[in-house]
């Protein structure tokens, strides 16, 4: 019995489907509030601090160590194989650090070497490290760009696919150009000057995505994660279309019509995934952006019910969700489980989202309680206060970050709860960069009124 965790009553569903509402509506539904421009804002104080060290952390140096990131798929390496998911996570949370580290002056930092922040001089390693190897140091716009410069010059002249084109006969390889995407939009905002050229590549990956989903339909991660293309695909269409108004609406109707329905998996999303949930939070919000705007009330109702949802079932006291790899059934739902970095992030940026669609304060005040208290909580160094080992799962009544065999939560590696490079799976060492500078890009917001 479930009487520890009642069930608040589910709101009603907006009568017409986003499939129908996007064709028929004239213009899309505008959002509450509307977010500021990647680089518009100017970190300062203790946030600009925590900036200062993810670039001094991971954020700066995956790219030269770390062969998911160093040699990506996505730059004409080996590495990064399988989905093609770890150097599009890094390159979107690493675009809007660059450009709020730029707007602090910030465009070149000492390289470290790990978690006791040595210089880039080997000079003092030598005894220990005697291939020590001098740091270059860490210049995030001369990164960024690298990575951007090469995608889009690789781009299909024939298909207008970006990167590895190695699944063209799958429903998943719809999945791992998604967060490229996003950088790239982010860069388009950016780079002002740029952003005509930028958004002509974004709209041919787009109409090259809608050509084969027409006789090859989404599945597995992608089907889940369709709420992430299906912002980028209205995002252009805010921003500039360039004439594809039509096409790119069909592709969002697509996207829905092919994706989960996530109305349904919100009732009991027992079973899955912890980060397809924290994506799947927003799917309401983007779908009211691609409707008419005649169900407002409905669509933040619906949001609200998703966040109750989780509270009564999985909450924890740092505003997450106990989610270790999958989320467990209500009763089982131990803290000790954890919930996974990914998951954190994630949820802070379709709280954000949610925010600015709907204009409803609740949801920033929870992308706050997460941001404070869940994120920081992820990190840890024997000095303290840096960036360099994070864990995979987090327990917010654990006091022990050790190896645990048997262990309490489930799916994921005995050494999961401890701090390292990537103490289970590597998403989280790519995905954890989106965090903070997502968090500062989405502090303000305007509004017509």
């Amino acid at each position: 019995p479930d009487f520890c965790h009642p069930r608040p009553s589910q709101p009603t569903a907006p009568a017409m489907r986003l499939s129908a509402t996007l064709v028929l509506a004239g213009s899309a539904a505008p959002p509450a509030f509307q977010r500021l421009p990647t680089g518009a804002t100017t970190p300062k104080g203790w946030l600009l601090k925590q900036l200062v060290l993810q670039a001094e952390g991971l954020s700066g140096h995956l790219s030269q160590f770390w062969d998911d990131i160093q040699d990506s798929i996505w730059i004409g390496g080996k590495a990064d194989g399988d989905l093609h998911e770890r150097a599009p996570y890094w390159l979107n949370g690493f675009v809007p650090l660059a450009y709020l580290l730029k707007n602090a002056n910030i465009t070149e930092l000492d390289g470290m070497a790990g978690i006791y922040k040595q210089t880039a001089a080997c000079a003092a390693l030598e005894k220990a490290f005697p291939d020590c190897k001098d740091i270059p140091a860490v210049r995030p716009l001369d990164q960024v760009d690298q990575y951007v410069s090469y995608i889009m010059a690789h781009q299909s002249n024939t298909t207008g696919w970006l990167g590895p084109d190695d699944q063209p006969a799958g429903g998943d390889q719809y999945w791992g150009p998604s967060n490229v995407l996003q950088s790239l939009w982010q860069y388009a905002e950016a780079e002002p000057t740029k952003t005509q050229e930028v958004v002509a590549v974004i709209i041919k990956h787009l109409l090259a995505m809608k050509t084969r989903m027409e006789t090859i339909p989404m599945t597995s991660w992608a089907a889940y994660r369709w709420i992430d293309l299906a912002f980028t695909a209205e995002w252009v269409l805010a921003t500039a279309p360039q004439g594809h108004e039509a096409e790119l609406k069909e592709l969002i109707s697509m996207l829905h019509d092919q994706g989960n329905d996530w109305d349904s998996i919100f009732r009991d999303p027992h079973g899955e995934h912890n980060v397809n949930v924290a994506q799947g939070l927003k799917s309401a919000a983007v779908e009211y952006l691609a409707s008419d705007g005649t169900n407002a009330s409905a669509y933040t109702a619906l949001s609200r019910q998703r966040m109750a949802e989780l509270d009564a079932q999985y909450g924890l006291a740092t505003g997450m969700y106990v989610g270790d790899e999958l989320m467990p059934d209500g009763p089982l739902s131990s803290p000790s489980r954890g919930i996974e970095l990914c998951g954190v992030v994630e949820s802070m940026y379709s709280y954000n989202i949610m925010l600015s669609t709907h204009g409803d304060p609740a949801f920033g005040d929870r992308v706050e309680r997460i941001a404070y208290n869940a994120l920081p909580a992820t990190w840890a160094s024997p000095r303290g206060g840096d960036m360099w080992a994070h864990q995979y799962l987090q327990a917010v009544n654990e006091v022990v970050a050790a190896q645990s065999n048997p262990h309490l939560w489930t799916h994921d590696n005995d050494m999961s709860e401890t701090y390292g490079l990537a103490p289970n799976f590597g998403c989280c060492t790519a995905n954890f960069n989106q965090g903070w500078p997502k968090l500062a890009n989405g502090l303000f917001y305007t509004a017509e009124k």
